[in-house]
């Protein structure tokens, strides 16, 4: 457990002032009139309620329990009830303490609630080291809802969710190994692998300004998985294209058609090597291929079930090439109820 202090006795600063004089601040929202319990997270003071804490964190409660050396400095102003010291950044701890204690205002947060990634990473990661079960629940169950395992849903997602950015997808990947979560991991790393290499490598900061990254195998693995995903991505366009070109339709301008397509879309490398194979062709840029072009309707259709279909061949390796083994994935790709399980 990381070093904590508590005490009911609140010395003052070497020039026996306190207050501002030690570098402390208090949180301007976490500050309760009534409280009993002072939480220092690097120069901010929160003042809150005990009861609450321990109530919520059996590792709060076996800390308030046990007695502590005295911390070395706090301020003048929350000389009124025990203080406890804590190695967090106030970033994290100020979101936890916003989702255990009551709201001043009385609002509650509406479940299905957008969160943030701040949000997310600390209920995950304090919730882990403070044993707060339900906010570590909160956070992995908001993730396995966008990072899914199922097929048909994640095409039509965003690499990450609203809010974040793609590079927090570091952080996700983080948080799965955190909480044994493996079926959040194929389709996180799988976001990695869309990362520019510097951001790959250096990862993002926080709001403490620490760096997030991703450990050794795990950045290895992107790195490999990245130029097997575009051979993948780039195998799967050419055999649809290959498929439908056998396929005989009725109307003649359909093949050449499909022939001078084929050839503006090897004109685009961004369009045949994609390191992310699981675009939602209905979507991403699809009906574009096809302006101006004579393919009839039908051939059209053909054509985005047969991508689809590869894609799922690729989506039930995924853990594969990305070298885990996740119990399990790919059996909602396989039982899809989609028209894309079948290719010519």
């Amino acid at each position: 457990m990381e070093p904590i202090s508590t005490s009911t006795k609140k010395p003052r600063g070497e020039d026996g002032l306190g207050g501002q004089e030690t570098g402390l601040r208090r949180d301007e929202e976490l500050w309760y009139d009534d409280g009993t319990i002072v939480v220092v997270a690097g120069n901010v003071e929160f003042w809150v309620y005990k009861g609450v804490l321990a109530a919520h964190s059996p590792v709060f409660a076996d800390m308030f329990s046990l007695p502590q050396p005295q911390p070395t400095f706090v301020s003048q102003e929350s000389q009124r009830c025990p203080v406890v010291s804590v190695i967090d950044s106030p970033e994290d701890l100020r979101l936890v303490l916003k989702a255990i204690l009551p709201n001043k205002d009385g609002r509650q947060r509406r479940k299905g609630q957008r969160s943030s990634f701040d949000e997310i990473s600390a209920y995950a990661r304090l919730g882990h080291k403070y044993q707060i079960d339900h906010l570590v629940s909160q956070a992995v169950d908001y993730l396995k809802d966008h990072f899914t395992d199922h097929f048909d849903k994640w095409c039509k997602r965003d690499y990450v969710p609203e809010g974040f950015r793609t590079v927090h997808a570091i952080g996700v990947v983080n948080i799965a190994r955190l909480t044994n979560c493996d079926s959040i991991l194929p389709i996180a790393l799988a976001v990695c692998c869309t990362l520019d290499v510097k951001h790959l490598l250096r990862g993002f900061k926080r709001q403490d300004g620490t760096r997030e990254k991703l450990c050794e195998d795990d950045l290895v693995r992107c790195l490999r998985a990245k130029e097997t995903l575009m051979q993948e991505a780039s195998a799967a366009l050419l055999k649809a294209f290959s498929s439908l070109l056998g396929y005989v339709c009725d109307n003649p301008v359909c093949r050449p058609g499909l022939h001078k397509l084929l050839n503006d879309i090897a004109a685009d490398a961004g369009a045949v090597a994609d390191e992310h194979p699981f675009r939602d062709w209905d979507n991403a840029g699809y009906a574009d291929w096809f302006e101006g072009s004579p393919v009839c309707a039908s051939c059209k259709d053909c054509l985005r079930k047969v991508l689809q279909a590869y894609q799922v061949l690729i989506w039930i390796r995924l853990p594969e090439i990305l070298g885990l083994k996740i119990e399990g994935w790919g059996l909602s790709a396989a039982d899809s109820d989609s028209d894309s399980d079948t290719v010519w």
